[in-house]
């Protein structure tokens, strides 16, 4: 599962839990608090995050009324989030 807006309708999906072999089994976390691996670009605590105008498998701050809300920041230095993908 990887994030690429040049392909995309640029809407979150999950958070995949694990990094996974080929024909293993993983968890993506759609709901809930998670910490992601990624830098978050930008922002500060509590912003609402987005996949669109961000770099690929990263979350921006919402910049306009049409952007996928997709995770709230939660802890930006500790890259924390509450997920709540839609898709």
């Amino acid at each position: 599962v990887t994030s690429d807006l040049s392909d995309s309708l640029e809407v979150g999906a999950g958070v995949l839990q694990a990094a996974l072999t080929d024909l293993s089994y993983g968890w993506i976390q759609v709901k809930g608090m998670a910490t992601v691996t990624t830098a978050l670009t930008a922002g500060a605590d509590g912003d609402p995050l987005t996949p669109t105008g961000s770099t690929d498998g990263t979350l921006d701050v919402v910049a306009a009324v049409t952007d996928d809300v997709c995770a709230t920041a939660i802890d930006i230095s500790a890259k924390i989030i509450n997920c709540c993908f839609k898709y």
